[in-house]
C-alpha cells in the first residue's frame, strides 16, 4: 500500500471580461483633456497560476486543500471614442501571490461539488498606453498634467484604470473524477 503525500501542485488559466475603467479619466491621464466623442469601452484579464495545495482531513468534506502560489496577471482595457478620433489600449503584466481553501464534497464516486474561496494580490505594477507609462514603483514615462497643473502620477492612473490589483474569488462547480 503506497503512502499519498498531501502536497500537490496544480496550474490554472483563466480569463474575465472587466469593466476597464473610467472612460473620461482614462483619457485625461494617457492622452489629452478632449472631451468630445463618445466612450466606448472593453477589457478582459488572462490570469495563469501555479499553486501548492496542502491536503487536511476534514469530517464530511470529501478533499480539503489550502492552496497557494505565484500569479501572473495580463490585463488590457481598450478605450474608443466614437466622433472624437481617440481610440487606445491600456495594459499591464503583474506578478503576484494568491491564497485561499478549496473543498469538495462527494455526490457520486466520480462526482463532486468543489467550492474555493481566494485571494490574490499584485503588488508591482506598470500600466501602459499611448507613450505613457505609470508604475505604482512611482516610475512614469510621458504623464500629462491636471487642471491644477499637476503632473499625473500612478495613484491617477490607477483609479482611472480598473486592473488587478487585490482580487478576492469565490468559484463553485463540478469535479468529475475518471
Amino acid at each position: 500500500m503506497a503512502a499519498t503525500l498531501p502536497l500537490s501542485f496544480e496550474l490554472g488559466v483563466g480569463h474575465a471580461f472587466v469593466d476597464p475603467g473610467d472612460a473620461a479619466l482614462a483619457r485625461r491621464v494617457f492622452i489629452n483633456d478632449g472631451t468630445n466623442g463618445a466612450p466606448e469601452k472593453s477589457g478582459g484579464v488572462w490570469d495563469f497560476r501555479l499553486d501548492a495545495a496542502w491536503a487536511v482531513k476534514a469530517p464530511v468534506v470529501t478533499q480539503l486543500a489550502w492552496v497557494g502560489g505565484v500569479r501572473y496577471s495580463m490585463y488590457s482595457g481598450r478605450f474608443k471614442y466614437v466622433g472624437g478620433n481617440e481610440d487606445f489600449t491600456i495594459t499591464s503584466d503583474a506578478w503576484g501571490i494568491g491564497v485561499g481553501a478549496r473543498a469538495s464534497l462527494a455526490i457520486t464516486k466520480k462526482l463532486s461539488v468543489t467550492a474555493m474561496v481566494g485571494l490574490d494580490w499584485f503588488p508591482s505594477q506598470t500600466l501602459y498606453g499611448h507613450d505613457s507609462s505609470y508604475s505604482s514603483n512611482g516610475d512614469v514615462v510621458n504623464n500629462g498634467q491636471n487642471d491644477n497643473g499637476r503632473p499625473y502620477g500612478w495613484r491617477d492612473a490607477d483609479k482611472a484604470i480598473n486592473q488587478p490589483w487585490l482580487l478576492p474569488s469565490v468559484l463553485v462547480g463540478m469535479t468529475w473524477r475518471p
